[in-house]
C-alpha cells in the first residue's frame, strides 16, 4: 500500500473540541491512515493517506464542509511555522 503525507495549516484559531472533531471526521474518511495535529502559533495538521482510496483534495473537501479554513501546505513546511 502506498501512503503519502498531506498537510493543512489553519487560518483559524480551534479549541480543544473542535480540534478533536475534525480529527475525528477525518479518521472516517476511507483511505485516511493517520491524522496528527500541531499546535501552535499556526496549528497545522499532517494527514496521512492511501491516495489508492482518497485524494489530497478530498480531504481538504471534507476540512472545507466543517467550516474549516485551511489550506494545503508542503509538508516540509511543517517545521518552518513552528509545528514540531
Amino acid at each position: 500500500m502506498d501512503m503519502v503525507d498531506i498537510a493543512f495549516q489553519f487560518n483559524d484559531t480551534l479549541d480543544e473540541g473542535r480540534q478533536q472533531q475534525i480529527e475525528a471526521s477525518l479518521r472516517e474518511l476511507e483511505g485516511v491512515i493517520s491524522v496528527h495535529l500541531h499546535h501552535g502559533a499556526h496549528p497545522a495538521m499532517l494527514v496521512q493517506i492511501n491516495p489508492e482510496r482518497v485524494r489530497s483534495e478530498g480531504v481538504l473537501s471534507q476540512l472545507q464542509a466543517q467550516g474549516v479554513n485551511a489550506r494545503m501546505i508542503v509538508p516540509d513546511r511543517l517545521s518552518a511555522i513552528g509545528a514540531h
